[in-house]
């Protein structure tokens, strides 16, 4: 028998074993499991079209589908499949989670209310359930409501030995609002809870929950703690460097510190070639673009999320933003009423907007804005700290106006640098002397007082009617001009860092 007839014959028989497996649907279930935890989300869903139709893994096929079209933007063929799960058993409580899921990213918040509503008639205590309706309480500006929710939603983690890692990951994402504004807890023990137990849990229950990973690291993030949120989000990406909230939540990291904003940008590029619709990604991506004045980049950037989520409150204030900076009043009232509409508490659009001209020094402006944050949203801690911040450079009379709102986000995040340190530069105030000067107020150190201000003044009679003439404007008097002893008082005046 010729040789390669031999082969042909016998081929079959001399196969490895792993060839018998492919037509096996559990090794190929916890294949495409292996192509999800790496992020490899086509072929996932590849493999998972090939087992539809067989029975013994038919719905854990599902789930994970759902999962991976979730992740890539997906979002209606996520709840068609969910749809059917729920169709086949009433009381599928991950599935109806799922329909919640993709209606709130859609927007529509009617639907995923009543599939919240069926999930609390089947379990009242289920930590999914209570966690998003809290989140939809929250963003209609029912706050009392929704801090009652996410408490109870976060006790089922310490009253109960929760062993499903959805319902200790939703327990946490509860306990991150809850904590973030509670009066009755210490902030840092609370959100220590979450970063030290509860979301670490939650991924060891399911090394694939890289929501998990994410919702810690933004806890981080939040406080402003750029190396721990670091840490965090590397370690997840060596896993899966392909997971759109990973890929953002590092973004949001790097755009803590100036220096490293085009590695986030690079990072949200990546976000968004794995989900071109993760609103986060767009939002983060679209506020570089506003700062940077890319206005062409930015509008189709708020456009697409807005086209996945019309109400996207994040969205629309970064929109509202745009029409500011665009010199377009018109526009951005109509945005402020549309969200004010919707969310009768959001301190957060005043903001967002005063964060988007604030890159344009807009600082009078941009502590009107944030008065109105802090009024409509008395525990909004970020909108304090830049409040605090920014009535530090709006001339003579800022620096005390400044202080309460300093020492309360102080109070609230004893660990933020840049209030820490402008609240150091104010105790050094005393050794400085301010004179005024026609309409400039001079600050110098009393050793240097004696020396220097003659020159200062001289100098300062020279050079401001000579910059007004050349740019065309006129100061506001008074004006406020400083010298410091040290170096480092110059950068934390400037930018809270030394």
């Amino acid at each position: 028998m010729p040789r390669f007839l031999f082969a042909l014959l016998f081929a079959p028989f001399l196969a490895p074993p792993a060839a018998f497996a492919q037509d096996d649907p559990a090794l190929e279930l916890e294949k495409a499991r292996g192509y999800f935890a790496e992020g490899q989300y086509d072929e996932c869903l590849l493999v998972l079209g090939h087992l539809e139709d067989e029975a013994s893994v038919a719905t854990e096929a599902a789930r994970l589908r759902i999962r991976a079209l979730r992740t890539v933007g997906r979002y209606e063929e996520a709840s068609e499949v969910a749809g059917r799960l729920v169709a086949a058993d009433a009381e599928d409580l991950g599935a109806r989670l799922e329909l919640v899921l993709a209606a709130r990213t859609l927007g529509k918040d009617e639907d995923a209310a009543a599939e919240i509503a069926r999930m609390l008639q089947i379990d009242p205590e289920n930590p999914a359930a209570l966690a998003n309706q809290g989140i939809l309480a929250f963003e209609t500006g029912r706050v009392k409501e929704a801090m009652t929710l996410f408490e109870s939603a976060r006790d089922r983690f310490v009253m109960a030995d929760l062993t499903s890692a959805t319902d200790v990951y939703w327990a946490g994402v509860a306990g991150r609002y809850f904590g973030m504004r509670t009066e009755r807890e210490s902030r840092t023990e609370a959100l220590s809870l979450l970063t030290e137990s509860v979301f670490k849990k939650a991924a060891q229950l399911d090394p694939t929950l890289y929501e998990a990973w994410y919702q810690r690291g933004m806890i981080w993030v939040d406080a402003y703690d750029a190396p721990f949120a670091k840490e965090n989000f590397t370690e997840a990406l060596q896993k899966n460097p392909r997971h759109p909230d990973l890929l953002a939540g590092m973004a949001a990291t790097m755009l803590l510190n100036f220096g490293t904003r085009p590695e986030a940008v690079a990072y949200l590029q990546k976000a968004l070639a794995v989900n071109p619709r993760h609103s986060e990604a767009l939002a983060l991506l679209a506020a570089v673009q506003l700062d940077d004045e890319e206005f062409v980049e930015t509008k189709p950037l708020l456009d697409r999320a807005l086209a996945v989520n019309p109400t996207d409150q994040r969205a629309l204030a970064l929109l509202a933003g745009y029409w500011w900076l665009h010199g377009d009043p018109a526009a951005y009232e109509a945005i402020e009423k549309k969200v004010l509409a919707l969310n009768p508490a959001c301190g957060d659009f005043y903001y967002s907007v005063a964060q988007v001209i604030l890159t344009k020094r807009q600082f009078h402006r941009a502590v009107d804005l944030l008065k109105k944050a802090v009024e409509l949203d008395p525990q909004h801690w970020h909108a304090y700290i830049d409040l605090g911040t920014n009535m530090m450079r709006i001339g003579v009379n800022g620096e005390e106006a400044a202080r309460p709102y300093l020492e309360k986000a102080m109070r609230e995040f004893p660990y933020h640098t840049q209030s820490k340190n402008m609240l150091e530069l104010l105790k050094t105030y005393d050794e400085y002397v301010v004179r005024p000067h026609g309409d400039v107020h001079v600050r110098l150190h009393v050793s240097e007082d004696p020396l220097m201000r003659p020159y200062l003044e001289r100098f300062l009679d020279e050079c401001i009617p000579y910059l007004e003439k050349r740019y065309g404007v006129e100061l506001p008097k008074p004006v406020l001009f400083e010298v410091f002893h040290e170096h480092d008082d110059f950068g934390v005046r400037s930018i809270g860092l030394t």
